[in-house]
Order: structure tokens, then sequence, then C-alpha cells
């Protein structure tokens, strides 16, 4: 009765490690959802807004929370694909800190991939981000591949730089299918 009582323990705190790697792994933000394709229209929606590529208006329309415009294909000049790193204070902490975390280093890291459409007078406006927590200690490395490794086979992890290689692909499939051929640079 007690090894079955210890073997159930052990079951238990394996499944919940589990769970509570992939909580801590899973995209942030990164939504993106094609709502309509054609091919005179595009209409997606990501954690930032809803937009409609449209080629009838040579124009892309943007819904967000703070209201609604549109941008015409001639003020736009380019895409922006861009990759930012911020601190991992609330997983440093879940994580226990220690002092390694002390040092700039050995600090956990969210990883930011974030699309952008860049106007003809420099400013950006915001297509498409998606963030991945990336813990980082000495000698630890190998940990966290397997435990990467472990939930991509649980199909509980998917690597946000794919994912957002993916949508980039098809915004500029969609401005190309609109007649705006937009370059990265």
């Amino acid at each position: 009765m007690e090894t079955l009582y210890l073997m159930l323990v052990i079951v238990g705190v394996v499944i919940f490690d589990v769970l509570y790697m992939a909580l801590l792994y899973r995209p942030k933000k990164g939504r993106f959802k094609v709502l309509h394709r054609s091919s005179k229209q595009f209409r997606f929606a990501t954690s930032l807004g809803e937009y409609t590529i449209d080629a009838f208006r040579s124009c892309v329309t943007v819904h967000t929370r703070k209201g609604n415009t549109s941008i015409p294909f001639s003020k736009i000049s380019r895409l922006n694909y861009g990759l930012t790193k911020s601190a991992a204070l609330v997983e440093e902490v879940l994580n226990d800190f220690d002092i390694w975390d002390m040092f700039n280093t050995y600090e956990d890291k969210n990883y930011w991939f974030a699309i952008d459409a860049v106007l003809s007078n420099g400013k950006k406006f915001p297509l498409y981000v998606v963030g991945q927590y990336e813990p980082r200690e000495p000698l630890s490395e190998w940990w966290f591949t397997l435990q990467r490794g472990i939930l991509a086979s649980m199909g509980l992890f998917k690597p946000v730089d794919r994912i957002s290689r993916d949508v980039l692909k098809q915004i500029q499939t969609a401005f190309s299918d609109a007649g705006k051929q937009l370059t990265l640079m």
C-alpha cells in the first residue's frame, strides 16, 4: 500500500512539473487567426487587433481597442521583423531566484518576435508580436533542452521563432497578392 501511495505521489509530481513547464514555455501573446482569405482580401486577427489587407481599396484597415484606421499601400515602405529581449522577472522568481540571476549573462529572458509595417515617414505600426520564456542558468542548458523536447513530443511546446516566421510569410504573401511587394530590411 505504501508503494502504491509513493508511486501516485511521484506520478502526481511529474504531471505537475510537466504542466508547470508547459505554462512557463507557452507562447505569450502570439494569437494569429486568418478570418478571411481571397485573391483580393486577407483579413486576420492578432493579439494586437484585427487587420484587413485590401487589394480593392489598396490599403490596410486596422481595428484595435484604441480605434480604427486605414493606411494606404502607398504609405507603407517595407516590413520589419525583429527580435527583442526583456527580463523574465516573474518566471525568474517562480523558478527559484539564485546568485546566478544577478549576472546579466544568466538572467532569464523573454524573447519577443515582432512584425511591423514601416511607413514611408519611418514610423512603425505593429501587426504581430509573440514571446517566449528562455531560462538561462550555467550548466543547465541540457536540462532546458530536454524539457522543451519532452514538451514538444507531447504537443505542449512550440518554438515561437518558427511560428513568427510562418506568420511573416503569410503576411508578405497577402501583401504580394494584393499588389504590394514588401521586403524586409
